[in-house]
């Protein structure tokens, strides 16, 4: 059995890393014996350490993409603010785990929902530009930048949203969705 040493996940012993967080899993200790001793954190692949922040930061992706700094990160990818050299415009470049870039079921759902995506267009939905590949076998989405504040974070700031904005918000929702759902995609993380 292994373990994620980050968020404590168990799988099998055939998984290299965690799907929540791209960690390399570790062989999980045996309860039955106790081990004092410090244990070393376990190490990313260079991909890995890349997408985190230790190598992007400073990279031109695509010939393109100027990555200026990491702005957040979740289960399953990093996301960095990034500027295009030819428009100077930022956008907001979204990096999978290792452990995502290489799973070839992952991999396959994700081109199939950045090419749908590409297609979206409507004010209230985040647009796809463009999907490729670092040269360390990292893939990654560029998207436009969005300033705002996750929906999450607004409401536990004002203790409540007023309900005049959450009709507001839930119509410009279900408006983007529609849309997606015309093209056949179910989205699983509304922000």
């Amino acid at each position: 059995m292994k373990r994620c040493p980050s968020c404590r996940i168990d799988y099998p012993d055939d998984a290299q890393f965690c799907t929540k967080d791209g960690t390399r899993l570790i062989a999980k200790p045996d309860p039955a014996v106790a081990d004092t001793r410090a244990t070393a954190t376990p190490s990313r692949s260079p991909g890995e350490a890349a997408a985190s922040g230790a190598g992007l930061v400073g990279r031109v992706l695509d010939g393109r993409y100027r990555v200026e700094r990491k702005v957040g990160e979740g289960g399953m990818s990093f996301v960095y603010l990034a500027s295009d050299v030819t428009s100077q415009q930022r956008c907001a470049i979204k990096v999978l785990s290792s452990a995502l870039s290489q799973d070839t079921n992952a991999m396959a759902r994700l081109k199939r929902e950045a090419s749908l995506g590409m297609r979206l267009a409507h004010p209230n939905v985040c647009h796809i530009m463009r999907m490729g590949e670092t040269e360390d076998g990292l893939v990654y989405v560029v998207m436009p930048f969005v300033e705002g504040e996750i929906l999450s974070d607004r409401n536990n700031r004002l203790g409540h949203i007023p309900l005049d904005e959450t009709v507001r918000l839930v119509r410009d929702m279900a408006a983007g969705l529609q849309v997606a759902h015309e093209l056949k995609i179910v989205h699983r993380d509304l922000k």
